[in-house]
This record gives structure tokens, C-alpha cells and sequence, in this order.
């Protein structure tokens, strides 16, 4: 027949099983958390490049406005000039009429 174990013994083998079970548990943690930590760089790292290439494309949109509006500024000035120039031209004669008058009295 088997010699029972003593209340103290059994504790102490009981104490070891729960010390093996904690240590699997918290090894098992850790590589979760290291897993997860993984995880997140991995997603911070990919929204921070898609974040860049979002904002290049909304750099590039802006500036292709600024520049469309740039060149209609452009083309309303040159079309005010040319037509401020073209009055001019056609009021050419009669404002050296009227200088050759004053001077000539």
C-alpha cells in the first residue's frame, strides 16, 4: 500500500502545479503583448504611409487648383490689358486732336 502524502507535502506539490500553470500563463502573456505590440507597429507603420500618400494626393489636387487658378488670373489680365490697349488705340486720334488744340489754342 502507498504511504499518503502529508498535508504539508501535498501543499508543496500543489504550490509546484500552480507555479508551473502560472509560469505557462504569464509566458503564454508576454508573447501576446509582444504579438500585440507587433501588431500595432505594423498598423501605425501602414497608416502613416497611407496618411503620406493621402496628403500627397490632397497636396497635388490643391496645387493643380492654385495653378488652374493662377492661369485664369493670368488670361483675365492679359484679355483687361489688351482691351484697356485697344481703347487706347482707338482713342489714339482723337487725344492728339485735343492736345494739337490746347497747344494751338
Amino acid at each position: 500500500m502507498a504511504q499518503e502524502k502529508t498535508l504539508l507535502e501535498q501543499i508543496s506539490d500543489k504550490e509546484e502545479e500552480l507555479k508551473v500553470k502560472t509560469d505557462l500563463v504569464c509566458s503564454q502573456a508576454e508573447e501576446i503583448v509582444a504579438s500585440a505590440r507587433n501588431d500595432a507597429a505594423q498598423i501605425i507603420s501602414s497608416a502613416k504611409k497611407e496618411g503620406k500618400i493621402k496628403a500627397e494626393g490632397i497636396y497635388t489636387q490643391g496645387l493643380q487648383e492654385i495653378t488652374t487658378e493662377i492661369n485664369q488670373i493670368k488670361k483675365e489680365g492679359r484679355r483687361k490689358s489688351d482691351e484697356i490697349r485697344s481703347q487706347g488705340e482707338r482713342n489714339l486720334d482723337r487725344a492728339a486732336l485735343k492736345i494739337c488744340e490746347l497747344i494751338t489754342g
